[in-house]
């Protein structure tokens, strides 16, 4: 495998409608940068590799989606009970604080998403 270090990927939840509609069309950029209408995690393709046996495959089995290095993803609402679960499971098996530290993130994200009754975009 060969991993580009520049590559960033990004997981988000949207904080109004408005953003939410753009996350589904995959329209997360204005002038060329995040919107601000949306908050979320930064991490590159070492840490996506990293996570995708230990995090994402498990989120993959539980909700149905195809989280991976190719595709944009949406969790949506109904998805979210599943997947904070799942980490919550996975937080407390794990002494890897590496994938402890990036769980635990993560799970704020779903959380966050599941309060405000919106989405998480995993957008690679």
């Amino acid at each position: 495998e060969c991993i580009d270090p520049a590559h960033e990927y990004r997981i988000l939840v949207p904080v109004n409608d408005e953003a939410t509609e753009l996350l589904y069309k995959g329209e997360i950029y204005i002038n060329g940068e995040i919107s601000n209408d949306m908050t979320g995690l930064i991490f590159y393709e070492d840490t996506f590799y990293y996570m995708e046996s230990k995090l994402f495959d498990f989120i993959n089995v539980e909700c149905d989606t195809l989280i991976n290095m190719y595709e944009e993803e949406i969790l949506d609402t109904d998805q979210l009970d599943k997947a904070i679960n799942i980490i919550e499971v996975i937080i407390s098996n794990t002494d890897d604080k590496t994938l402890l530290q990036f769980a635990q993130m993560l799970l704020e994200l779903l959380i966050l998403a599941k309060r405000n009754r919106t989405i998480v975009g995993f957008c690679f």
